[in-house]
């Protein structure tokens, strides 16, 4: 296993009808993504080369090195494409577990935290999305940095800061990253 506490892979929800489950199976692994293939990160350092090799010599079986990711994407959903047994398409919690499956980036690179349960299968936790979130959000916070500096651009308010030695309310606060990562906005 990588030793960083992040790393990318492809991830799947478990279904019992495609994974299987039998009785050394974890009871809690129904509503997980299951890790398929992990990816190896490189690392600058040559220590860290040295670590990971040890590391990929005694775990070989986890860790996957391919050249090109979009090879094994489209071998997983060329996978979904290709059966026919209509069982595999339900989920016992997930409702629309057909509708996700379907859908064209449910495989794709993810940022994940790996763990291993019980019954010795690989989970992980999928963090891409705050990668979303914050993006979004910063959107936000530049568009209103934008109106915030053509209205400085004013001559209006150029003439202002001249006098007063400070901006016009109207231009005064300029959004930053501070705003952005505010934890009030998120409760």
């Amino acid at each position: 296993m990588p030793s960083a506490r992040f790393t990318f892979a492809l991830c799947e929800l478990h279904n019992s009808f495609i994974h299987g489950f039998d009785k050394n199976s974890d009871p809690n692994i129904k509503g997980h993504y299951l890790c398929m293939y992990l990816f190896k990160l490189y690392n600058s350092d040559e220590e860290d080369e040295e670590e990971d090799e040890e590391d990929e010599e005694d775990e070989n079986s986890s860790i996957i090195e391919y050249s090109n990711i979009v090879d094994i994407i489209n071998l997983c959903k060329n996978y979904y494409d290709n059966q026919l047994n209509i069982n595999w398409r339900v989920h016992e919690f997930i409702r629309n577990y057909d509708a996700i499956i379907s859908h064209a980036n449910y495989i794709k690179p993810e940022i994940v935290e790996v763990f291993y349960l019980s019954g010795g299968e690989s989970v992980a936790i999928l963090k891409t999305f705050w990668i979303k979130i914050i993006q979004r959000a910063w959107k936000r916070v530049y568009l209103k940095r934008c109106i915030v500096i053509s209205k400085r651009k004013e001559i209006k308010s150029l003439h202002y800061r001249e006098y007063n030695g400070k901006w016009p309310n109207s231009c005064f606060y300029l959004p930053s990253i501070k705003s952005l990562l505010n934890t009030k906005k998120w409760s």
